[in-house]
C-alpha cells in the first residue's frame, strides 16, 4: 500500500525548501504523502538523498543522505546511511560502528531483513568493522537492535576482499547476503578477472559456543553428608586466534 518516492519536486508536501533531493512515501489507497528525509522535528534534511527501501510492515524507510542534521553529531561530512521510522519519526544513522561512532567514509544504503532489524549497506569507511585495511568499499549488515555490525564481503577466514564490493540482497532472516564483487580472493579459483556474484552466510553470534554441564551424584544409603574437593569453578575460552 505504500510506495516510496525519490523526488526534487518542491511540490509534494509544503514546506519544501531545500533545493534538495527528498524521500517521500505515498499511500496508493489514501494518497496522502510524506517527506520521510527529515529529522525527528521534521525538519528538512540540509543536503540531497536516496531512498533504498521500505521495511515490510511499513514503518520504516531505509535511504541515505548527506545531510548533517537528520541526526545529532553527524560531523564526518559524507553520505550516511539512514533509517526513518514514519509512525514515531525517529531516526537513526546505521552506518555508524559497534560502538555508536560514525563512519569514516561514505556510505550506501541497500535494505532491510524481513523483521526489519538488519539493513545491508556499503561502505568507503574504514571504521565500522576491525581490520579494514583493503581500501576499497565493503558490505556490511547492521543489527539495529543490537548495534552490532558485520562485513560480510571477506573470505570464510575473515580476511577482507581485494576489490571494490557492492550489496544487493538479504535474506528474509537476516543470515544470507547476496553481493558482487571485483575480488579474486573470496573463493578459490577465482581467476576470471571480473566481478562475480556471491552470496554469505553470516553467524550473529561471531561463532561463540555455548556449552553447560551439570554434575549430579546420589548419597548411598545411610550416607548423610558429602564433601567436595577439587576446583569450585570451570570457565573455557574458545575460538582464539
Amino acid at each position: 500500500n505504500k510506495v516510496l518516492l525519490h523526488s526534487a519536486s518542491a511540490g509534494l508536501v509544503s514546506g519544501d525548501n531545500n533545493d534538495s533531493y527528498d524521500e517521500f512515501v505515498k499511500d496508493v489507497k489514501t494518497g496522502a504523502v510524506i517527506r520521510v528525509s527529515t529529522n525527528y522535528e521534521d525538519t528538512e534534511a540540509n543536503g540531497n538523498s536516496e531512498g533504498y527501501a521500505i521495511s515490510a510492515d511499513g514503518t520504516q524507510v531505509l535511504f541515505d543522505s548527506d545531510a548533517d542534521n537528520l541526526v545529532d553529531g553527524d560531523t564526518n561530512r559524507a553520505y550516511d546511511v539512514f533509517v526513518k521510522n514514519i509512525e514515531t519519526g525517529v531516526v537513526t544513522r546505521a552506518s555508524t560502528n559497534k560502538d555508536g561512532s560514525e563512519a569514516n567514509g561514505a556510505s550506501f544504503g541497500g535494505t532491510f531483513s524481513a523483521d526489519g532489524t538488519k539493513v545491508l549497506l556499503s561502505s568507503l569507511a574504514t571504521n565500522l568493522s576491525l581490520s579494514d585495511e583493503n581500501g576499497t568499499q565493503d558490505v556490511f549488515v547492521k543489527d539495529l537492535l543490537t548495534g552490532e555490525i558485520l562485513r560480510v564481503s571477506s573470505d570464510d577466514t575473515g580476511n577482507a576482499a581485494n576489490g571494490l564490493s557492492d550489496g544487493y540482497g538479504l535474506s528474509a532472516d537476516g543470515q544470507q547476503i547476496l553481493f558482487t564483487s571485483d575480488a579474486t580472493n573470496l573463493v578459490l579459483n577465482d581467476g576470471n578477472r571480473a566481478s562475480d556474484v556471491f552470496i554469505s552466510t553470516l553467524a550473529y553470534n561471531g561463532g561463540k559456543d555455548d556449552v553447560t554441564s551439570s554434575v549430579s551424584y546420589t548419597l548411598p544409603t545411610n550416607v548423610e553428608d558429602l564433601s567436595l574437593t577439587g576446583l569450585d569453578g570451570l570457565s573455557g575460552i574458545g575460538n582464539e586466534s
